[in-house]
């Protein structure tokens, strides 16, 4: 019995999966072959052009939104992402993923670049490497540790993540996010190391923050603060975070020992780099994202549908 041509049963197999919706199995009981070499021919049929996959384009972003952003809050860049999932990690890989060719076009090679920690940062980091590949970058964490183990979406981690994607060169900020009293605080930034870290602050290009509610703040999650400090930080006005220094409802650091204490880049540094990038998700740090974003704390922001939405309500109803 004659063998029917490689390429006569590539187009076969094409025909009978993606015309006749013939299952893998069905196939290669009918040509004789096993189900991975039926797997391998559809993938050559795709590779050679036998079958050409279009999908109707899907418009991730809410260009309404995104001007709206930008004229409430005189921010550079806004990037609002439709909103598939309704909350947490499933949301931020879904922004993380659809942002991440935006924030490409807004890195540039030779760039200092600094970041804090967060979930849709995390996403954000992972997908970046696939839309870009700036050179000659360097890399350095806005913030210290929050606890002795180092979690997926802390600063150092995501900081270790980016200059490895472009191979880029990290600098390190060997340091709890918290010391114990302002003196300790003092003599660690007269080390060498941190003056080294003081000023890439100043030279920064682009910083990458997280923009934290206080009441669901990591540093609780995390037990580098306890409820007391919840408290004790409300008192003094808290309503967001950044980059460890909480701020009030006008985008100021609250007058606290924590503002003492913290091992970060001070937010009137922060607020000269010239593009700060701030990235979250959730209509429940509405309020947050407004104090930054008036305040100056940040220029950019990435955020899904519903958290824009809910940040441009938060600031009509207290305008």
């Amino acid at each position: 019995m004659k063998t029917m041509p490689t390429s006569e049963l590539i187009k076969l197999v094409a025909r009978l999966y993606y015309v006749d919706n013939l299952s893998q199995a069905e196939i290669a009981r009918m040509v004789s072959a096993s189900q991975a070499k039926v797997c391998r021919l559809l993938r050559l049929a795709r590779e050679q052009g036998i079958v050409q996959i279009s999908v109707a384009d899907y418009a991730a972003r809410d260009a309404e939104l995104e001007q709206a952003l930008c004229s409430a809050f005189s921010l550079r860049h806004a990037v609002v992402i439709r909103n598939l999932s309704s909350r947490g990690s499933a949301l931020s890989q879904q922004v993380g993923y659809l942002a991440a060719s935006a924030l490409a076009e807004m890195i540039q090679p030779g760039q200092i670049i600094g970041l804090t920690g967060s979930r849709t940062l995390a996403q954000l980091v992972r997908y970046l490497g696939s839309f870009c590949n700036p050179k000659g970058l360097r890399i350095v964490p806005l913030m210290g540790s929050i606890g002795a183990s180092v979690g997926e979406n802390d600063s150092i981690e995501l900081s270790r993540k980016m200059a490895d994607t472009f191979g880029g060169m990290l600098y390190s900020l060997n340091s709890p996010v918290f010391v114990a009293n302002a003196q300790i605080r003092k003599d660690f930034l007269e080390m060498e190391q941190m003056k080294t870290i003081w000023k890439l602050y100043r030279e920064m290009d682009v910083a990458l923050v997280g923009i934290g509610r206080l009441k669901s703040s990591v540093f609780i999650e995390r037990g580098a603060l306890g409820e007391k400090d919840l408290s004790a930080l409300l008192g003094h006005g808290a309503i967001g975070e950044t980059c460890g220094r909480f701020f009030d409802k006008d985008g100021q650091e609250c007058e606290s020992d924590y503002r003492d204490r913290v091992i970060s880049i001070p937010l009137e540094k922060l607020r000269k780099v010239p593009l700060v990038i701030g990235a979250t998700v959730g209509a429940e740090r509405a309020e947050a994202v407004v104090a930054a974003a008036k305040s100056g704390l940040i220029k950019a922001l990435i955020i899904d549908a519903g958290g824009a939405q809910a940040a441009l309500d938060f600031a009509g109803k207290n305008s």
